[in-house]
């Protein structure tokens, strides 16, 4: 998939973390990983699982403010 350090990767959909987690670790401390879910369970589920893997490149997002976001700029994103 091209998923390597330095990388930024989009977990859209990111459900338990699992994409999210082997992301992290291709792209290293160097890379970034955005994972997008839609319920605050995830969100937690996933920032748990995150620190239990001791992984730090991470941003978890609420997938309500993504949709918000892509409005407001008018992205293509918007339908996904």
């Amino acid at each position: 998939m091209g998923i390597g350090p330095g990388k930024t990767v989009a977990d859209i959909g990111a459900g338990s973390g699992w994409f999210t987690v082997q992301a992290a670790k291709r792209v290293s401390a160097s890379g970034i990983v955005y994972a997008w879910t839609s319920t605050l369970k995830a969100i937690h589920y996933i920032e748990n699982r995150l620190q239990k893997e001791q992984l730090h490149n991470v941003k978890t997002i609420l997938a309500v403010r993504m949709i918000r976001c892509c409005l407001q700029s008018r992205s293509i994103l918007c339908y996904c």
